[in-house]
């Protein structure tokens, strides 16, 4: 640990026996475990409850979408292996259910809490039975869910540019804005974005989003004008959010290189790509 060292989400001066590490995104949606900062342990015990909040709607939303494209294992049981990916429990198959990410063996797993009322197959499967899931409040209004995915918006990139700049940035004004809208986010400032909307499009396929890069997370920090910053991260390619970082100043603007700079932290190996907004129009049009 840095001496010294300065907690992203707080400013404050992290001590060694209050020192913690987080993941700048969840490993609970994928995010490697290189992509972390220091933290002090208060702050990471908040962010666990903003995470757990957030994801009730992103993994279940995303989960659903992917279930037939990447499968999964049925379990009986829990295991000291399994992180939660949905916090209700759903019900299906005529027996109480839980998503939880395998760690060992790098997978999403559905995970039966009690015995059901009849037999499992997984030809159930091919069928659509598990479509009954039905996780509670997942797919209703929630002004909580809202204010804690929009923390979640602030964290990951704070905790981007930390990781990018370290305590550089941690004492910039553009550090204490984002710490303001994590922890005490503006429901009258968030606006929804329809599914269809893109915040940037991809410059040679007009209606594609020049951010969608399955299945890594891709992370831009960068400029909306001369003077305002923005920060965009898109997960899987089913959720977006963008945060308007406060007006920039010089010294802000030399660390973004301009235009901006992209991070794909790929979920299939333990790595981020650090680039160039230039670079990564380069690299979209290869890929």
């Amino acid at each position: 640990m840095r001496e010294n060292a300065i907690c992203p989400y707080c400013g404050n001066t992290i001590s060694e026996n209050d020192s913690s590490i987080d993941h700048i995104i969840p490993k609970q949606l994928g995010g490697p475990e290189k992509f972390k900062v220091i933290s002090c342990i208060t702050c990471n015990n908040k962010i666990s409850k903003i995470e757990q909040s957030s994801m009730r709607t992103l993994t279940a939303n995303w989960l659903m979408a992917q279930m037939y494209e990447d499968g999964f294992e049925i379990k009986g049981r829990r295991k000291r292996n399994l992180i939660p990916l949905q916090k209700e429990v759903g019900v299906g198959f005529n027996a109480p259910v839980k998503f939880y990410y395998d760690t060992k063996k790098k997978e999403k797993v559905l995970m039966i809490l009690s015995p059901p009322q009849f037999p499992l197959n997984k030809d159930f499967l091919k069928d659509g039975s598990f479509v009954t899931i039905t996780p509670v409040s997942a797919y209703e209004e929630d002004t909580n869910e809202k204010m804690s995915l929009t923390s979640l918006t602030n964290k990951i990139i704070l905790g981007s540019c930390t990781w990018l700049w370290g305590d550089k940035f941690s004492k910039t004004k553009q550090a204490d804005e984002l710490r303001e809208r994590m922890w005490n986010p503006d429901f009258d400032k968030i606006i929804e974005m329809k599914p269809s909307d893109k915040h940037i499009e991809h410059p040679n396929k007009p209606g594609v989003d020049a951010l969608e890069n399955r299945p890594h997370h891709t992370i831009l920090i960068g400029l909306i004008t001369a003077n305002m910053g923005i920060g965009i991260f898109n997960l899987f390619g089913s959720y977006e959010s963008s945060t308007v970082i406060s007006e920039v100043d010089d010294d802000f603007k030399k660390m973004i290189n301009k235009l901006g700079i992209v991070l794909i932290p790929k979920t299939t190996k333990n790595e981020v790509l650090k680039m160039t907004w230039q670079e990564y129009e380069k690299f979209k049009l290869k890929s």
